[in-house]
């Protein structure tokens, strides 16, 4: 039914992205909140990537602060599924100092489904009343998620994305890398619960 999106965790091939100073550190919790960023994203952000990782940019670059920073062509097909979000263009400074060609955007979901079973779930809470810091299994209300989503942030740990099967498979076919998809029931287990 849903599988959540995970990073790649190819961390000699591909590019990892280093936590980013300056203005947009104070605003990065947007992107794992799922809040509106507009207005609090420099016009010319550009993430440095981590010479202690791989070289090679995928179509989404892993990073520290729970961001998807995507291929424009990934994050265009994001946007294809008709889900509410934001897109900012940023720019990629490579290892040796120069702004690479390919265009990557800050992709912000702003569509989150309560859904946890927090009965069967377990976790860490926020300080946040009803957000979760981290989970540990993770199981979902099936009388909670609409199957028509194709994809949304889970409402109670909107660091979680869940993608609905066919589009998993979709994107698959269209070979985007530095991503994957696991079972909702093999979260824990596969992503330990980050």
């Amino acid at each position: 039914m849903f599988k959540v999106w995970v990073e790649s965790q190819e961390w000699n091939r591909f590019a990892r992205l280093t936590p980013h100073a300056g203005d947009f550190r104070r605003d990065d919790w947007r992107f794992a909140k799922g809040k509106p960023a507009t207005g609090h994203v420099p016009d010319d952000l550009v993430f440095d990537v981590d010479p202690q990782f791989g070289v090679e940019l995928a179509d989404e670059l892993p990073n520290t602060f729970r961001a998807h920073v995507l291929a424009e062509r990934f994050a265009s097909a994001v946007a294809e599924l008709g889900v509410k979000l934001e897109r900012f263009p940023v720019g990629i400074r490579n290892a040796r100092g120069r702004i690479v060609p390919d265009r990557y955007e800050l992709v912000n979901l702003l569509e989150a489904v309560p859904c946890v079973d927090l009965e069967r779930s377990t976790y860490i809470t926020a300080l946040v009343k009803g957000q979760l810091l981290k989970v540990t299994k993770l199981v979902l209300d099936p009388s909670k998620v609409d199957a028509a989503r194709p994809l949304f942030r889970i409402g109670e740990a909107p660091f979680l994305w869940l993608v609905r099967d066919d589009v998993v498979e979709a994107w698959t076919q269209a070979g985007f890398t530095g991503c994957r998809f696991v079972a909702v029931e093999d979260y824990a287990r596969e992503h330990q619960g980050l």
